[in-house]
């Protein structure tokens, strides 16, 4: 919540400052960039609490040999790799879509991603203790699989809808998509979390952030790539992924080790955030 409140506020001040028509503002707001990442570096230097934990004795290969050996974990990134390319593509292809695809108008796409972003900076935390409640962390997933499988159907047929009905119609799919984003981010980081042994923590973290960063590079090329091709390809395509990231984390539930389950307060708690190496109960008290 507090990551989306950042980028929507960096959104909306670059978007201010990029209307004037100056390199020195420009100039500016890359000096103001690189400053607010110096001082996000010195935060944490200073600010953090370095706490070692002590790792337990190793048992068997550690490391990069014990990643590659993992075949359940390995799933996992790869399910997470689709899922990030799905949660990606909502900036991407929406101001796109709608003018060239849908023939909608150019001002609906702000405040739609205005309004996704506003969703997730604040009711994140309460639907993540909702769905931890009642399913686990790879059922979750599983959920949010779905429903972005439904955000790409509802997509694809926003082509067969009156223009007076286009901006309702659109405002749903957001929610849909946008519900799924919720469930998804907290839910796959404390999974990718627990499911990594305590002494090859940092390693399997490391490689589970490349799910990210390869659908951040993949995600521009295919949607330009299928959306010069056929407007409803996107859709299709990223529907079929999403529905398979589904079922491979149903597969994938009894693979990964045992959640460990405590209060629902607890649990929603930390879903938000990585694990540290302490128990939940620690964490919470």
């Amino acid at each position: 919540m507090i990551r989306e409140t950042g980028a929507g506020g960096g959104a909306l001040l670059a978007g201010a400052v990029l209307t004037v028509d100056s390199a020195r503002v420009y100039d500016g707001l890359i000096l103001g960039s690189a400053l607010a990442f110096l001082a996000a570096a010195l935060l944490v230097v200073f600010a953090v609490p370095s706490t070692p934990h002590a790792q337990p004795p190793a048992q068997g290969p550690s490391g990069h040999r014990a990643l590659l050996r993992d075949r359940p974990y390995l799933a996992l990134i790869g399910a997470c790799t689709i899922f990030a390319l799905c949660s990606s593509f909502l900036a991407l292809s929406l101001p796109v879509y709608v003018v060239q695809g849908l023939s909608g108008p150019s001002w609906v796409s702000g405040p739609l991603l205005a309004l996704n972003t506003l969703l997730l900076a604040t009711c994140t935390a309460a639907l993540t203790r909702f769905v931890r409640r009642r399913c686990t962390r790879p059922r979750a997933m599983a959920w949010a699989g779905a429903l972005w499988t439904l955000w790409c159907a509802a997509s694809a047929a926003a082509v067969l809808l009156p223009s007076e009905a286009l901006v309702p119609y659109l405002v749903a799919v957001v929610l849909c998509y946008t519900t799924a984003e919720m469930i998804y981010g907290p839910a796959s980081n404390a999974l990718a979390a627990d499911a990594a042994p305590p002494g090859s923590r940092g390693t399997y973290l490391a490689a589970f952030q490349y799910s990210f960063a390869v659908a951040n590079i993949l995600a521009p090329g295919l949607f330009g790539l299928l959306f010069g091709q056929n407007r409803l390809l996107p859709w299709l395509a990223v529907g079929l992924l999403a529905a398979l990231g589904a079922a491979l984390m149903l597969r994938l539930e009894h693979r990964l080790p045992r959640e460990r389950r405590t209060s629902g307060h607890a649990d929603a708690a930390r879903d938000g955030a990585p694990d540290t190496g302490t128990t939940i109960e620690g964490s919470a008290h």
